[in-house]
């Protein structure tokens, strides 16, 4: 009951905002009512958690995965409450507690229900080498029921995930519609030139390529080439997956992709699955079924003391650095370098797990980021574990870990440098407003949204972008221990994926977060099958984190033309026109 009032308040919430948002008429009072409300309901969540008692495990009993909503890749306020909300749990907490069930003689067999978009490639993967782990070590069943794969998006990856267990049902009205590896980026060059805007940016780096979004209606031959290596990496990465996990050869799987969607009756014929199902298993009597989240808050079997290993969140764009407040959008480098210091000053933390999922952002952020994790890996391990992305300042705050783990789905790299700006001075003309501008200096100008770079100042932009590029290469040759030449051979703006970038020793294995639980314990001195518990340390207080549980995603959503006030809003605007799912290589902007 508790938790469907819960779900329903958040949904309510996140409609006010979003209507406040559109209309505009937010005003300060109505927020301020709306905040207290929220902190109301989430400080009853938390009490209810906290008065709510652990359960108590059966002897003997499956554990049940539902991924029928979508797994973040974040760090939640407390994944326990994660039952209580009704929300889907952390990829961090499936991983872990898939790897904890291998350890446990109680957990039977695990049961995982997978709905039509469950999750990310990179999350796909991590919980399907987790159950692979599981399978090899325990020899134990794997049972996955599943309504549906890919459909309506052709998408691989809850396939991927079904191909690791010992049986696969499919519904028998659901479809496979599993096709295979689609990168899409938009290009702005004709919608700018209609509405009177000029693109003016410098790049270091030939792959450099998302400048081109606003200057090209088409990739250019360097950047297609980028495209062309990604797309045959992932697809070669995910079929070599399936056709080895379910005894195919990679031209059977390929021919699957290029018929899909299958009926569940043909995807059985092509042995993709085990079993076409009638209804939804049902939950045998003889043998008790312990959800995830229950699982989460019942104590472990583990005996002795666990060593205590840090996991932080870096997920965003990474911001300028500013004062210590919390921004859920963007990684603000200032909090994250002091989350950073403080958790290695806490007694007992044997090693600090970074998740990485950036596409970079500001140069001064990267470095001041990467600075605090040099000092801190004098005497903490860190182990920077890269998710969907970790590119360019994602790839500048990971150089000096003291291991990175890369999925082989990740991209990364670009290592590179841009800087520009969207001139609107046509716009301006159109709607009939015309500056008067006064200089005192040749380069005053040059951030301008209404003014062209001059030639001088072009030519004073591009040499401090290639000296920022220079800082760049040496950070990442310092912290790889690679010959500067070298860096510079595998960067100017490339992005590689994982299983690219641990050829080119960019990255030091790939894997997810087991992968770098493990290599956390080597640097710790520990044993490999050492028990572990991981705490989440946070910026802010549980409260806020509680809080922004009822938020609306502000990133998420497209500023309305009537709140439009500036050139950053229209900037914003434009940028919001890069669709769920294209490929985004953000660059480092020095701007």
């Amino acid at each position: 009951m508790l938790s469907t009032i819960l779900a329903r308040a958040r949904t309510v919430f996140g409609r006010i905002f979003q209507v406040l948002r559109v209309t505009g008429s937010a005003t300060n009072t109505t927020i301020i009512v709306i905040q207290r409300i929220v902190a109301l309901t989430a400080i009853a969540a938390l009490a209810t958690l906290l008065l709510w008692p652990a359960p108590s495990l059966p002897r003997n009993f499956d554990l049940s995965i539902d991924l029928t909503l979508p797994v973040k890749d974040v760090s939640p306020a407390a994944d326990s409450l994660t039952g209580l909300l009704g929300q889907s749990p952390s990829l961090a907490m499936v991983a872990h507690k898939i790897a904890m069930a291998a350890q446990d003689p109680r957990v039977h067999a695990i049961q995982i229900t997978i709905g039509p978009a469950c999750c990310s490639l990179i999350a796909a993967e991590e919980i399907s080498a987790a159950l692979r782990s599981y399978r090899r070590a325990t020899n134990r069943t794997v049972d996955v029921f599943a309504y549906g794969f890919g459909e309506g998006t052709g998408s691989v990856s809850e396939y991927l995930i079904a191909t690791a267990a010992t049986h696969i049902a499919l519904l028998d009205s659901g479809s496979f519609g599993a096709s295979g590896i689609h990168l899409e980026m938009p290009f702005l060059r004709a919608a700018l030139d209609r509405l009177g805007v000029s693109a003016d940016f410098a790049r270091q780096g030939r792959y450099k390529a998302y400048p081109e979004t606003f200057e090209r209606n088409d990739p250019s031959p360097d950047h297609q080439q980028m495209l062309d290596s990604l797309a045959d990496s992932l697809y070669g990465t995910v079929t070599d997956a399936i056709a080895t996990s379910r005894h195919l050869s990679e031209a059977a799987v390929r021919d699957a992709f290029a018929h899909a969607p299958l009926t569940a009756r043909q995807a059985l014929d092509r042995n993709l699955i085990d079993a076409v199902a009638l209804d939804p298993p049902q939950q045998d009597d003889q043998r008790p079924t312990v959800t995830l989240a229950n699982y989460e808050r019942a104590p472990g079997p583990t005996e002795g003391k666990p060593a205590k290993m840090a996991l932080i969140t870096a997920v965003g764009t990474i911001g300028e650095p500013t004062a210590d407040t919390a921004n859920t959008s963007s990684i603000n480098p200032t909090r994250l370098a002091k989350l950073l210091r403080d958790t290695a000053k806490q007694p007992g933390i044997a090693a600090i797990i970074l998740r990485v999922d950036s596409p970079g952002g500001s140069v001064t952020g990267s470095a001041m980021i990467d600075a605090e994790i040099r000092r801190i890996v004098r005497k903490t391990p860190v182990v920077v574990s890269m998710g969907n992305y970790a590119a360019s300042g994602g790839y500048w705050i990971s150089s000096h870990a003291s291991r990175i783990i890369a999925d082989p789905e990740t991209l990364t790299g670009s290592i590179g440098v841009f800087a520009g700006k969207l001139e609107f001075a046509g716009v301006a003309t159109n709607l009939g407003v015309h500056f008067h501008t006064v200089d005192r200096g040749s380069t005053t100008s040059m951030w301008s949204s209404i003014q062209p770079l001059t030639t001088e100042q072009k030519d004073r932009l591009e040499d401090h972008i290639g000296d920022v590029y220079g800082m760049f290469l040496d950070t990442v040759a310092d912290g790889r221990k690679l010959p500067r030449e070298r860096v510079d051979a595998i960067a100017q703006g490339r992005v590689w994926t994982g299983a690219q970038a641990l050829d080119l020793h960019l990255v030091d294995s790939v894997g997810g977060y087991e992968v770098a639980f493990d290599a956390a314990r080597q640097l710790a001195g520990l044993p490999d099958d050492a028990p572990i518990t991981i705490i989440y340390p946070r910026a802010g207080s549980l409260l806020s984190e509680l809080r922004s549980y009822f938020s609306v995603a502000q990133a998420s959503l497209a500023p309305s033309l009537g709140s439009i006030q500036g050139t950053a809003d229209i900037i914003a605007l434009l940028q919001s026109l890069n669709i769920a799912g294209a490929v985004q290589m953000s660059p480092i902007n020095i701007r």
